[in-house]
């Protein structure tokens, strides 16, 4: 049984964005291993509070994420 655990930024993806994450992490499975193991497909998607994720020693906040995909032409 797979068990795919995703950690993302808390409010950095909507609830629409993180369902689409579940489903294309699934259907990947199902593409390599088979359809028949899509059932034994485990996503968690867990959310970290904003400045508890660190890069490089610094913490990254939602404020960072945005303006990267403001200077993305994303949001």
């Amino acid at each position: 049984m797979p068990l795919v655990n995703i950690k993302v930024l808390q409010g950095a993806f909507s609830e629409a964005q993180r369902l689409q994450l579940i489903g294309d992490v699934t259907d990947a499975f199902a593409r390599i291993g088979g359809a028949g193991i899509r059932p034994a497909v485990h996503v968690i998607i867990e959310e970290v509070a904003d400045g508890m994720w660190g890069i490089g020693g610094e913490p990254m906040r939602l404020a960072e994420i945005e303006a990267r995909r403001r200077a993305r032409g994303e949001g």
